[in-house]
């Protein structure tokens, strides 16, 4: 068992420890909405209510545990394609515990306050957030300028790709302009958020205060993390000969501190929903179970999730798909020049 290894196994163990912990937290999201349903407001506390929720939670528990075994060094090592077969049957999964649970609440339904006392309107107050967050550029700005005015110490060959297990599986030449493909990845990375805290800033939002007062400053943080992680690898491959440990290390702290952030998060997200009873959305507006939001006499684009915490589209509105379509075909070119500079 090798370190590379044993810090690939905790870079997949985290993303997992994420989704189950989101899961297993979503069956009361607020006061009267249980499994995505409204519900009297003392039903979840009812002995039924606590049934259906325990049996949930043990399903939650038993297919986290089968994929973090899964994730552990032996298995990445003898199966390395397990760990991305469990992450997604742990999603599937929970998912499927999250459906029947929804029917077995279904029959208590009770219509809800639709009443929305937050402002649609566009908020002012998010200037510095958006400062921050478009100042993430300018790490990644000064180790391409570094590289140009270095570019003949470098070595021949430099990677920028990673297997599962630490080791790189493609290079390309210090000569031309793929040196730069790491950075340009993070540039694209850092804009596609900014874009994001934008969209945020000028479009309805369902609670709009508490929504930027949460998701701005994720999204800084997450901008200078990412910003941090791609300057710190490229300067790793080129000024020194690749060691996969500190490779596996820049990913293993990487995803720790997403962790950390979205703990945070999470926990803002909780705090205060104890006094709010339901969310100002219908029962009969979201669709899938509980997962897709539609409601052309709702103003707002974005609204509360009912499965997870945070916010989700209402996709009634054009807006919401003119961002999902400008994102793909921001991912799009992205891979396509990632690929053309390999």
């Amino acid at each position: 068992m090798n370190s590379p290894l044993m810090w690939s196994s905790l870079v997949l163990i985290l993303p997992m420890l994420i989704v189950g912990t989101v899961f297993w937290l979503s069956a009361r999201t607020r006061r009267g909405v249980f499994f995505g349903i409204s519900v009297p407001l003392d039903f979840p506390d009812s002995p039924r209510g606590r049934s259906v929720a325990r049996r949930y939670r043990i399903g939650v528990v038993a297919l986290l545990v089968a994929a973090l075994l899964a994730a552990l060094p032996p298995f990445l090592d003898a199966l390395p394609w397990l760990p991305v077969t469990a992450m997604t049957l742990l999603v599937a999964g929970c998912i499927l515990f999250w459906q029947l649970a929804r029917k077995s609440v279904a029959p208590e339904a009770v219509p809800a306050p639709l009443e929305r006392q937050a402002s649609l309107t566009p908020a002012q107050s998010s200037t510095g957030w958006l400062t921050l967050l478009a100042a993430a550029l300018l790490p990644l700005a000064a180790t391409g300028a570094y590289i140009v005015f270095h570019r003949a110490e470098l070595p021949g060959r430099i990677p920028i790709h990673y297997a599962v297990n630490g080791l790189p599986d493609r290079w390309v030449s210090s000569a031309g302009a793929s040196v730069f493909t790491g950075l340009g990845a993070g540039v694209a990375v850092v804009l596609l958020l900014f874009g994001s805290a934008l969209f945020l800033r000028v479009t309805p939002v369902a609670e709009r205060q508490r929504a930027l007062a949460i998701l701005l400053p994720t999204l800084a943080a997450l901008a200078w993390i990412i910003s941090g992680v791609f300057c710190a690898f490229t300067m790793l491959e080129i000024q020194q000969p690749l060691h996969t440990r500190y490779i596996s290390l820049i990913a293993a702290g990487q995803l720790v501190l997403i962790f950390a952030i979205l703990l945070w998060m999470l926990r803002r997200l909780i705090t205060g929903l104890g006094r709010k009873a339901y969310d100002s959305t219908p029962d009969a507006a979201w669709f899938a179970g509980g997962l897709f939001y539609f409601n052309r006499a709702d103003a707002a684009v974005i609204v509360p999730k009912r499965l997870g915490w945070g916010w989700t589209f209402n996709f009634a509105r054009p807006a919401a798909w003119t961002y999902l379509l400008m994102v793909l075909v921001f991912i799009a070119v992205l891979v396509t020049l990632v690929n053309l500079g390999s």
